[in-house]
């Protein structure tokens, strides 16, 4: 009999490339290995990056809400 505290979780796996489309096809394709295998798979990438993947790609997107623009798009003041 297994307890929940005794039930593994699935491991996760960051992948965060180079951004460069050589690494990035790379990367795609070790992600979509790490999956078959059942891990959950986090890939960071750019705004610009995440744009050519939507258009290019079936990977579906998701975004952490809450977290700001980086880099922003109006430097601050120095003072």
């Amino acid at each position: 009999m297994s307890s929940k505290s005794e039930e593994k979780l699935p491991a996760h796996v960051v992948i965060f490339p180079f951004p460069a489309q050589g690494h990035m096809n790379c990367m795609l394709n070790l992600a979509h290995l790490f999956c078959l295998s059942d891990f959950h798979v986090t890939f960071i990438v750019s705004e610009f990056t995440h744009r050519l993947l939507l258009r290019n790609t079936s990977v579906p997107a998701t975004s952490v809400p809450g977290y700001p623009r980086w880099p922003p798009r109006r430097s601050p003041p120095l003072r």
